[in-house]
């Protein structure tokens, strides 16, 4: 990436993430498995209470863990540990119990798991979308002040010339400064407007570098992903060509730089603020698309932490009560009503903004 590849920063919406440990009931120390698969719960008898300090420890942790789970939403399995104890186990809800009548119900939370982690990808990438679109706008701001700076700079390269041989420069064409220009000022105004820039800036423009290959390298990387990117490779390609031309002295100097100028009118400048004009459509205002994100960000993450928690809950319960079968149908009933309730508003008010992204 050439130096001073952008001349604009803007601040970064980070997406939020869940809810943090203090703003939640600290999940309950659980551990437990399937009768088959699962280390059995330690029988009362044969335990002591944990030390109040090695309790506080074994609860941070496993808060920790909680939060990263809920981030990534991963709800069935987990490392836990028992009330009593410090060693932590592997523990999988979805095989908590084979029975005919368990099983289908396991079965169903383990593909929610996959939808819900499908989801959240697609609110990601729904963030990374605006931000990719908003680099855009910036870079093609980027693009239109390049064109304007070049344009200038061999005017004053010719007029430098004209005057060291004596002989009239060439008259810079106003209506070329003049498109120029006020693309440049048009985009910058749009998207101050929009607040994606704050004040107008002047750049880093370098008038002392006089390598013009640089120079045009510099242009290539700002057209790159615009919708200009071919007609504008070629007028720089042209360019770059009557510079090899004139260093093989097929071509005077003079002769040279009036031609590079052509080249230079002939950049798609005007397809610029129209792409400009498109993406603002699109993505702004920035405040209305980010609600979105966060309300379906927020849905995902409380129903996951919902989930984890019911999950915790239902291992506590069986070492404290042993293998309840009673136990699991109830969990297995509120997890299913969480995962409906879930679907129902994300069907209604998500899925037609997420689901049909370009």
């Amino acid at each position: 990436m050439p130096k001073n590849a952008n001349r604009y920063s803007k601040p970064r919406n980070t997406p939020p993430g869940p809810p943090s440990p203090r703003s939640q009931p600290k999940p309950p120390s659980s551990s437990s498995s399937s009768p088959r698969s699962q280390p059995k719960p330690p029988s009362s008898s044969s335990s002591s209470p944990l030390s109040l300090q090695k309790k506080k420890d074994r609860d941070f942790f496993e808060g920790i863990e909680m939060i990263q789970h809920v981030r990534l939403c991963e709800l069935w399995r987990a490392d836990l540990a028992p009330p009593t104890d410090l060693e932590r186990l592997e523990y999988d809800f979805i095989k908590a119990c084979p029975c005919d009548q368990c099983l289908p119900k396991l079965e169903r939370l383990d593909e929610f798991e996959k939808e819900i982690q499908t989801k959240l990808e697609l609110v990601n990438a729904y963030r990374a979308r605006i931000n990719d679109k908003e680099d855009l706008c910036l870079s093609i701001c980027t693009s239109a002040q390049w064109s304007k700076d070049i344009f200038w700079f061999l005017n004053k390269k010719l007029k430098k010339l004209s005057e060291k041989l004596g002989v009239p420069c060439p008259p810079v064409r106003s209506n070329s400064a003049n498109l120029l220009e006020n693309v440049d000022k048009t985009i910058v105004k749009m998207l101050q407007e929009v607040g994606l820039l704050g004040n107008s800036s002047t750049g880093e423009y370098d008038e002392n570098d006089d390598d013009i290959l640089r120079k045009l390298e510099t242009g290539r990387w700002y057209y790159r992903n615009t919708a200009a990117k071919v007609e504008s490779y070629l007028c720089l390609e042209n360019i770059q060509n009557l510079e090899k031309d004139w260093k093989d002295q097929k071509i005077d100097q003079t002769l040279k730089l009036v031609k590079q100028i052509e080249c230079v009118e002939k950049l798609p400048v005007k397809k610029l603020q129209i792409e400009v004009e498109v993406l603002i459509s699109q993505i702004f205002p920035v405040e209305f698309h980010k609600m979105r994100e966060e309300k379906a960000r927020d849905l995902i993450f409380k129903t996951s932490y919902s989930c984890i928690k019911k999950r915790n809950e239902f291992w506590q319960g069986r070492w404290l009560r042993g293998d309840s079968h009673a136990l699991l149908k109830a969990t297995l009933r509120s997890l299913l009503e969480e995962v409906g309730l879930f679907e129902k508003q994300w069907n209604t008010v998500f899925a037609p903004v997420f689901e049909n992204q370009d």
